[in-house]
């Protein structure tokens, strides 16, 4: 699937959803049970077409494609618009090819959207597997004692915390290099993502603690100010220069989107209009194409009031 120039991304969907028809003599249904050594593959350029024999299992964001080759081998094709069903607890974990870049992610979790927009930012190829972390997957324990996202895994390699995975997207791949080659210029930033999302934790408490949101909002607003005073510093219009948004801006930004959802549900929680440089941030985050591409604002405001309901809906909008 493509998602950019060069850069593809498979989103692995585990959940039948909707109508299927059935499969005649031609073509045969997978059962996700019998995915296991399977690897699930795109015809590049050609999801949409029919397929020899084909049937499909549908809904709104997936098309599932079985069909036999000549040999009598079963091929699984799975094409996702914007995401798939999240895996679930007695759901097998999708089988990684070699040498595939995978990130475990939550699709609403701002510290899984910190390694989704590096991702994006260098146009790495990689591939999404989230997670319901209500009722976690078995195999992603194994990945994760604690079962936290996100996770990073290639091969026999596997990481894990969102700065960690990160830094090491930037270092180890190529150009755009995000992150400044000046190691006072990289202390200074990794500081910086430090308090900066320090000052952002109130809004993240209002998920669990709305009947004291104005409080909370309170405490943001006056946190808050560190960016001003930080962009105020630096005299450029992004914390990382003149060109764009870097390394810093990624890590401290996927807060900000959730200041926008609570600002919606509750109109008492405004953003403060007394902060322009950090005004003038914001707006220019909001149009680069990396920060549009990990995350829908309108599923993240249903996402948003689901869990302030306390019933978390990680399928919306699929």
């Amino acid at each position: 699937m493509r998602t950019g120039a060069g850069h593809h991304r498979v989103l692995i969907h585990l959940r039948s959803v909707g109508s299927c028809s059935e499969p005649d003599n031609g073509g045969a249904f997978l059962d996700p049970d019998k995915w296991s050594g399977m690897t699930p593959t795109v015809d590049e350029g050609k999801e949409t077409e029919k397929l020899r024999g084909e049937k499909k299992r549908q809904h709104s964001s997936a098309v599932l494609f079985a069909e036999k080759t000549e040999d009598g081998r079963s091929i699984a094709i799975l094409v996702s618009l914007l995401g798939a069903r999240v895996p679930r607890a007695g759901m097998p974990c999708p089988p990684l090819a070699p040498g595939k870049l995978r990130i475990y992610s939550m699709r609403f979790c701002p510290f899984c959207q910190r390694s989704l927009l590096v991702l994006h930012a260098k146009n790495i190829d990689h591939e999404v597997i989230n997670i319901n972390l209500a009722d976690k997957p078995e195999w992603h324990l194994k990945l994760h004692p604690a079962g936290k996202v996100p996770i990073l895994q290639q091969d026999d390699k596997l990481l894990w915390e969102s700065l960690v995975v990160a830094e090491y997207l930037d270092d180890a791949f190529g150009q755009p290099k995000l992150m400044p080659t000046d190691p006072y210029r990289r202390a200074r930033d990794r500081l910086f993502i430090e308090a900066g999302s320090a000052a952002l934790m109130p809004v993240l408490k209002i998920h669990y603690n709305k009947e004291n949101r104005v409080e909370l909002w309170k405490e943001f607003k006056e946190k808050v100010r560190v960016f001003e005073d930080e962009l105020a510093t630096r005299k450029t219009p992004y914390l990382s220069g003149e060109k764009g948004p870097g390394f810093v801006d990624y890590m401290v930004w996927p807060f900000f989107p959730r200041v926008r959802a609570f600002s919606t549900i509750f109109p008492e929680l405004q953003m403060p209009t007394e902060f322009p440089l950090l005004l003038g941030w914001v707006q220019a985050m909001e149009r680069d194409k990396a920060v549009a591409a990990t995350l829908n604002p309108d599923h993240l405001l249903l996402h948003t009031r689901s869990v302030l309901d306390n019933c978390p809906d990680y399928d919306v909008g699929l």
